[in-house]
């Protein structure tokens, strides 16, 4: 009786050992929309230093405006650009800025991006950005995904919050953001007053050279450095809103 009931426990534990491991699976292509969303009015709110003295003006604006992308990834390389259109009306002079096209190769660490900023492209090649992630214990579900969450600082100073699964195995997400043990489906950032998050997510067939950068001119190639650089000089008398743009520019 008593070797029974041993090789019952035995057969239990094999079995729910075998039903873990198909209940986490490890996803290494797919395609991952992102929703965008800029919290227009705090940000103008905020810029202008709490002066409401255009109130007029700023009851007009919309709280937020929504923007879409998609991330397709396969293996450790991806391409991040514009996504299907948002059903929202964006004014004119909130969607002329600053628009990407982003191909990350986590292997290399580097990645590629065409960046169209107002009226000029400039094709960036560079390294992926370091971020110092602190990851938590608290865990939220994100497109049907369990996610970590992480807090980090972007170029030194910028405070973020990111939510990552390790189901999903690229190290990166939307934009430049990378890092973390798994694909980034959520990202905030306070100080922007903008977010990121996982609304769809597939898995598409990913054909070979999908997720590798068209080769540009090398004469037409510049660093993120350089970009940052004459960006700064070109707009050096936009106050708080200088700030702004070069964090854009560097995502």
């Amino acid at each position: 009786m008593q070797s029974k009931v041993y090789i019952f426990f035995i057969m239990a534990a094999i079995f729910c050992g075998v039903s873990n491991s198909y209940a986490q699976k490890f996803i290494s292509t797919a395609r991952v929309e992102y929703e965008r969303k800029i919290y227009i009015k705090k940000l103008m709110q905020e810029l202008n230093g709490g002066d409401n003295s255009n109130s007029e003006y700023m009851t007009r604006l919309p709280d937020y405006i929504t923007e879409y992308f998609d991330l397709f990834f396969s293996d450790n390389k991806s391409v991040y650009k514009a996504g299907k259109e948002s059903e929202q009306k964006i004014p004119d002079w909130m969607s002329s800025g600053i628009a990407s096209t982003v191909y990350s190769n986590m292997d290399s660490g580097t990645y590629a991006s065409q960046k169209q900023v107002y009226d000029k492209t400039y094709h960036i090649i560079d390294s992926l950005p370091h971020i110092d992630w602190k990851i938590t214990e608290d865990v939220r579900t994100i497109a049907g995904y369990a996610c970590r969450k992480a807090t980090g600082r972007f170029c030194d100073s910028l405070f973020i919050v990111a939510f990552y699964t390790d189901e999903l195995l690229l190290t990166g997400g939307p934009e430049t953001f990378n890092g973390l043990p798994g694909l980034i489906l959520g990202i905030v950032i306070p100080r922007m007053h903008m977010s990121w998050y996982a609304t769809k997510i597939d898995f598409p067939e990913i054909k070979a050279g999908q997720t590798i950068a068209p080769v540009t001119k090398k004469e037409k190639q510049t660093s993120l450095k350089t970009v940052i650089k004459e960006l700064s000089e070109r707009v050096n008398d936009w106050g708080n809103w200088k700030d702004i743009l070069m964090w854009q520019v560097a995502m």
